[in-house]
Order: structure tokens, then sequence, then C-alpha cells
């Protein structure tokens, strides 16, 4: 990288966390070989002075800088950079450095990469129609681009005039047509919401690996992660099309709508807000609903999404402990980092924070007659990003503007269920729109319950979770125990053997802990765990029909052919 001079010193940074994926990353890991040298090429003084900044003395007499240095580059996330001799995957945070004084200066790179890759798959615009020289406005403007390169299948569409492209890595078998036509109704069901689309051009890039899923949003494109059989018709593609739909509703909730705290972005540690139940699970909750509103889901596959995310929370032991405000500032630590614990002690801001969305927006239109949805608070807080671009979401405003848009005082609902552990009542939201929420268990209902995950080992069975409060936990169980035997029985690694345990047995576990052998008894209880399912009601009231039909009406209700 080239630095003008001028100055006694200057400080090279490199990002210590991605915006949008809320953990320390530690990139300045994978740096090696850093040197700097003045314009005749002579070697520079320098000081690494923090765990990412790098200090260049002695730049008066120098002129303009140049800095080198190599990167490790072999993690494939939408968060990490990954090259091997097929394909190449960037992000500037992780690889690119940069210093305050020049954070808001355009910057131009080059890329050099080998002959037979074909393509260069980026938002950044190209310098005098150069595809391999790219530039951008500053650096966070670099920040927000991914960079793909290799062979990609390639097509794209127009959306009012906006150009979307779309880039596809990786060995898949693709119906773009397909893709193409599914991936527009979702723009466009996602604009619809905002009644804008903010874009001048888009793009997406999808990485193809076995078991592969997850996306990363930017300003104007987005990364995402899928398996090969993502993209053949069944529930694999219905779920990658949701991905789509969450990384491109973020266009508006988190990339031009934000949080006050985080619209200022410092690269070089923490930034806090206990609002990702809002830009996060809200997006977790449209990202569905609008792939139904698509015709991508059924009434009836949108339906299972939601109680899949009920199911999720409420089978969260730590949904009793943590609030959804306190898992989003608590994101940095605990989110990113989960352990052997972290069910008992954390909820997910994604599916509990998309169960929130749904039961406010049952709520709003119920109670405002099917006049307002939880759409005109989106469509509102748009217009007020439109009309101030600094401005950003707090949580003394967002009451307000859920107050001023529908009429209703939301305080109650906020203080029990998203800064307190009060359980939601999911059947009186479902109600409204003549829906009950019921209990089936299945083989659950009739098998016992030791409150403990179990996996094979080599020779062994591992206990590799305990539930808190649970049987196992009470009786003593121990995460990691090594598990030799099952009422004498030697187990190997035959996890057949605790299958079709009865509700009341007592189980005599052998386990071996630390060098020593201890024998525990755990009885089994009714299944702690909660398989659910919906039921319409066999006759609606008016109030009902009308929620029902601003809420789920419209969606297709036969099978999906994807």
């Amino acid at each position: 990288m080239d630095i003008p001079g001028g100055s006694d010193s200057i400080d090279v940074k490199l990002p210590v966390w991605i915006p949008g994926s809320y953990m320390v990353r530690e990139y300045a890991k994978n740096i090696e070989s850093f040197n700097a040298t003045n314009f005749k090429g002579e070697l520079l003084t320098w000081k690494k002075i923090r765990k990412n900044v790098w200090r260049i003395y002695d730049l008066k007499k120098s002129g303009n800088i140049q800095v080198s240095y190599d990167v490790y580059a072999y993690r494939l996330t939408v968060r990490t950079c990954f090259v091997n001799a097929q394909y190449g995957y960037l992000n500037a945070p992780a690889f690119i450095m940069y210093t305050d004084e020049f954070r808001n200066d355009s910057l131009e790179i080059t890329f050099n990469y080998p002959n037979s890759w074909s393509n260069l798959s980026t938002a950044l615009k190209r310098k005098d129609d150069n595809k391999n020289i790219r530039v951008a406005g500053t650096y966070d403007e670099l920040v927000d681009c991914p960079i793909a390169l290799g062979n990609a299948t390639t097509f794209k569409f127009e959306y009012n005039g906006i150009p979307h492209d779309v880039a596809v890595f990786g060995e898949v078998a693709l119906d773009t047509s397909q893709l193409k036509e599914d991936i527009f109704k979702i723009v466009d069901e996602s604009s619809k919401i905002y009644g804008a689309n903010p874009l001048k051009d888009y793009l997406f890039i999808f990485h193809v690996f076995p078991k592969g899923h997850g996306g990363l949003e930017h300003m104007n494109s987005t990364s995402m992660i899928a398996d090969p059989a993502a993209f053949v018709p069944g529930d694999r593609y219905r779920k990658m099309m949701s991905l789509v739909s969450h990384e491109y509703f973020h266009l508006w909730l988190v990339k031009r709508i934000k949080p006050k705290s985080l619209i200022q972005i410092n690269y070089d540690e923490e930034m806090y807000t206990s609002l990702l139940w809002l830009f996060e699970g809200f997006t977790s909750f449209y990202d569905d609903y609008i792939v139904a509103r698509a015709g991508i889901h059924n009434q009836h596959q949108y339906l299972e999404s939601v109680v899949d995310n009920i199911e999720t929370t409420i089978n969260t032991p730590g949904d009793q402990i943590q609030s959804v405000a306190e898992a989003s500032y608590d994101a940095w630590i605990k989110f990113y980092r989960s352990n052997e614990n972290s069910k008992n002690s954390t909820v997910s801001y994604y599916s509990k924070g998309a169960m929130i969305a749904t039961a406010i927006n049952l709520h709003i239109i119920h109670e405002t007659k099917g006049k307002k949805s939880l759409n005109d608070v989106m469509k509102e807080l748009y217009e007020m990003h439109l009309a101030d671009p600094a401005f950003g979401v707090t949580e003394s405003n967002i009451l307000s503007i859920f107050l001023d848009v529908t009429g209703l005082d939301m305080s109650g609902f906020f203080k029990d269920h998203i800064y307190g552990t009060i359980p939601i009542d999911y059947n009186k939201y479902l109600g409204y729109a003549g829906i009950e929420l019921i209990r089936t268990d299945g083989h659950r209902a009739v098998s016992g319950d030791l409150g403990a995950t179990i996996i094979a080992g080599n020779d062994f069975l591992r206990v590799q979770r305990v539930r808190r409060n649970g049987p196992a936990w009470e009786s003593g169980l121990n995460v990691n125990d090594k598990i030799i035997a099952i009422n004498n029985k030697d187990v190997a690694d035959d996890i057949s053997l605790i299958n079709d345990i009865e509700i009341g047995e007592e189980v005599t576990f052998t386990v071996l802990r630390m060098g020593a052998t201890y024998d525990i008894n755990v009885t089994a209880v009714p299944s702690l765990v909660q398989d659910l399912e919906v039921t319409f009601f066999k006759k609606l009231n008016e109030q009902q029909e009308l929620v029902r039909m601003k809420w789920i009406g419209g969606m297709e209700d036969s099978n999906s052919s994807r």
C-alpha cells in the first residue's frame, strides 16, 4: 500500500472485527513480513504498538511511503479471507490496512491473479473500465465490498432499472432461470415493504461448498455460503432463499437504518448495542415472511418456520436467564463463542427476536383492526433515515416510533419480553389470527428424558451437554464424562443403549471422570423438549379473519414445487 508522507510518524492499522458480525476476530494474527520503505526503497523504522497497529517513524524526510506485508488467507467464511489454487475470497477488514488520517480519502486497488481465473466479482467500481483496478471513495466503502475471484457462473437481472448481478463460485448444477426468478421476487417483496429501493446496483455472491450456510450483509452487495444441495428444489433451497431474503432486507435495516451507537464505526474495538433483537431478530422474521409472500414458501411452510423459531426459543433454558436485550449487548462475548453451557444461560436474538416481531406484528394488526402492521413501522424508520442520514435508533426512540406509527404503547411488552425474561404467550398472539399452538411431542410423549445430550466417542459415549435443572444435572452427571457402562453393561460406542428409556426408569451410568470411575443414577422424566405444531380454529370471528388475512392471506396453501 502507498501512503502520502509528511508527518513525523503514522499508524497503520488492521481492523479487529467486521461490521455485521459482532465478535473480535483478531485479523492481525494473519499478518506476516511487515515492511515499510520510503520512495527510494530504503527501509523505514517501525514498531508494533498494539496488536493491530504498526507505527512507522521518520517520515518527514521520506516522501511517500510504501507498506508491504503478507497475509495468511485460508479460512472460508463470509467474514474472513481464503485463497487456494482455484479460488480467492477477500474481506477488506481482514487483509487491507488503513490509517486514521486517510480513512475518508479515496483509494485504488490493483488485483493480480491467475490468467485461468475469469471472474473478479465485487461491488467496487472499476477504474477506467479496467476490471482489475477498483476504486473506493473511502476505506469504509472498501470494507463494505467483499471480493471473490476465480471462475463463477454469473447472470443478472434488473429491478425497476436497478441492475442486480449474481455470481456463483463452486461446482454446482444451476437452474439459473429459476434462481433469477425467485431472487427477483424477493427483491420485489422487500422493496414493497419500504416503498422504495435505495440501490444503484447490487451484487449477490454465492460460495458453494458442502455443508455451508451463512451470509453477511453489505451496503450494495452480500456474500453467502451454501451447500450444493441448496440449489436443488426442496427444503434446503427454500432455506437458502430465506438467507437471500435476510441479507437483502439488511439493505434497509442495519445498512441504512442503524443503531445510533453504530453509525460511526470504530474498527479497533467492540461497539455495543442492545438492539440486535431488532436489527437481526426482526430481519429474521422478515426473511421467511418475504419468501412466503414471494410464493417460494407456501402458507404451511411459512407457519412451520414460525413454529421452528418458537421451538428453538422455548427449548432453550437460557430464555429464562438472559433477555434478548442482554443477548444483543453480549453478542461480542457470548453469541459467537458458545460452549457446553450456552443453551442453559443464553438466548438467540435471531430466533427470539423473530418471535418478538411476529407477536408485535399480530398485536398491531389486531389492535388497529388491520389498519397498521409492523411494515408501517419499518417504512417509517426508513423515511426517518432518508430525512436525516445521521438518524439512529435508540432504546428510547424506538418506543416513541411505535407509538407514533401505530398509536400503541409497547412499553409493557418491551419491559416483559425484551428487557425481561417473562415468556411470551404465543397462543395469545397467534389466537388473534385464529391459530393455536399445540404440543405433539410424537415419540417424546412416551420416551423418558434424561436432560443430557450424549454422543458416541471412541469406545465410549460422551456427555456433550447437560440441561440446567434436568435429571442429569440434579444427579451430578457432568459435561465430558465418558460413559463406559449403562446399567452395568459395557457401551463401547453403542448409542442405542440410551434409546427407548421409559419415563420413571432409573439408569445407572458408569462414568470415567478425571481418571476416576463413578456410578451415577439418573431417573428419566417426561420430555423436557417440546415439539409443537399449529392448528387452525374451526370457526373464525370477523376480527380473526381480518388479522389472518392481513398477516398470511394470499400465501399459497398448496405444497410448493421448489
